[in-house]
């Protein structure tokens, strides 16, 4: 059994889909694309991750995390936020989300 295969998660006791903290992401006015993932740390208990691109350098998390509030959930507010020029992107043109978490994990292991 390899669990889900779209992006819903359930985190915290709630059931989330990525794609919904993405939308949020992406309706701030700063951040040019965005990207989630949840990083599972032993299996009851993961983080959500997000990456965003933008050229914006000024932004910080906090910024990020203020805008977020009326748009989401404590529950569903990312634990990480990582800042990117560009996110990578697939052979398909599509944010490469294979490739984020793996690179996520290889920073953890440092």
């Amino acid at each position: 059994f390899k669990g889900r295969v779209d992006n819903q998660i359930k985190h915290m006791g709630y059931r989330i889909e990525l794609e919904e903290i993405e939308f949020a992401l992406n309706s701030i006015k700063e951040i040019d694309q965005s990207a989630v993932i949840y990083h599972r740390l032993k299996t009851s208990y993961g983080k959500i991750v997000a990456f965003i691109g933008t050229y914006n350098k000024d932004i910080g998390n906090q910024f990020i995390r203020d805008k977020l509030l009326p748009l989401l959930p404590e529950y569903m507010m990312p634990n990480v936020i990582n800042t990117l020029d560009v996110l990578p992107k697939n052979a398909n043109g599509k944010i490469d989300k294979v490739k984020l978490k793996t690179e996520y994990e290889k920073y953890l292991r440092k």
